[in-house]
């Protein structure tokens, strides 16, 4: 899922924090800042966030479950490389 996607559904109510962070098994601060660090600002009063950035196109295309990727490797009882799940799909509202 595209950063932008995930700000338009947060936006329109139809994602939340608590789905992201239960979905890629981080906390919603953890979201919260790395959205900040990609340059968009959140307006409480309006419920939106503006970008303030350098580089909107960028920003935008990033896949946002890269964000929080980590190196880790995992390895069974015989030694053999298991690869990491995917995130689970976020329901619907």
């Amino acid at each position: 899922m595209l950063v932008k996607d995930v700000i338009k559904g947060m936006e329109a109510g139809t994602i939340t924090g608590k789905q992201l962070s239960e979905q890629y098994a981080i906390s919603t601060r953890t979201i919260s800042k790395k959205i900040k660090q990609l340059g968009y600002l959140y307006d409480n009063t309006n419920k939106t966030y503006t970008f303030i950035g350098d580089d909107l196109e960028t920003a935008e295309n990033t896949d946002f479950g890269h964000l929080f990727r980590q190196n880790i490797c995992i390895y069974d009882d015989n030694d053999a490389d298991i690869t990491p799940t995917v995130p689970k799909p976020i329901k619907p509202i």
